[in-house]
């Protein structure tokens, strides 16, 4: 091979060495972003979880629930078809199950048998779809969370449109201490003593989510789930 070969081939070499170089350090720079947006990402719900203000119609609130979006792959916002939540952020309260339909009973709940079952029925009635316990019937009892609808100005006004629209609506429950979220479903009303707790919770739902783990104790992000086509299943997601 010849020297003016020789050279050419050299400088191809170092040419792709610096290449592979420069690659590698954008990639690090660029997970280096990617991580620190996460970090803030996470202290900026934090902040807000553990302040226990609304955050709606803030720009923190649609900054999160973009990112969240993004992040799930499906959307969730805090007013949904011009309904929203009394409260977006708070403390959880641990509840019983509720009973699904009138013969139900505590041994017919086989995730977390250690809770209560509630002796009166769902303020939205059965979980039953035309008495039968279908396994969204179970699901919707299992992770069902519950919302003092009552302390909205609609209670009075619009009793009837408020309690069609919200019964068995999806929601996010948001722990961002432990970086777990529960898809859920609006199955009660209540707390009612909101100055406490501003949402109550299924057993399985506090447990799953961590809820009330040494770091989160309670506190929570909650948004609507927009799914019209009933597709998103119920549960916990790792964020």
């Amino acid at each position: 091979m010849s020297a003016a070969a020789q050279s050419s081939s050299l400088n191809q070499k170092l040419a792709i060495e610096l290449a592979q170089s420069t690659f590698k350090k954008d990639t690090a720079l660029i997970q280096d972003i990617s991580s620190e947006e996460k970090m803030e990402f996470f202290q900026l719900m934090q902040k807000l979880a553990h302040s226990a203000d609304n955050i709606n119609q803030s720009n923190e609130q649609l900054y999160i629930e973009q990112e969240l979006s993004d992040r799930l792959g499906f959307s969730v916002a805090s007013e949904l078809e011009g309904w929203t939540l009394p409260h977006s952020t708070g403390k959880i309260k641990s509840l019983s199950h509720l009973r699904r339909h009138p013969l139900d009973e505590l041994s017919d709940h086989l995730a977390v048998r250690n809770a209560q079952l509630n002796p009166y029925r769902s303020y939205f009635g059965w979980f039953t779809d035309e008495g039968n316990l279908y396994p969204r019937s179970i699901h919707r009892e299992q992770f069902y969370v519950s919302v003092p609808l009552q302390y909205t100005p609609e209670w009075i006004n619009r009793y009837t449109a408020l309690i069609e629209w919200y019964r068995f609506r999806k929601v996010l429950v948001v722990n961002p201490y432990d970086g777990i979220a529960v898809v859920a479903s609006i199955g009660n009303v209540g707390p009612h003593h909101a100055i406490q707790y501003q949402f109550g919770g299924s057993p399985e739902l506090i447990q799953t989510g961590k809820i009330w783990s040494i770091n989160a104790q309670g506190r929570v992000l909650m948004f609507f789930v927009e799914d019209p086509d009933d597709k998103i299943a119920l549960g916990p997601i790792t964020l």
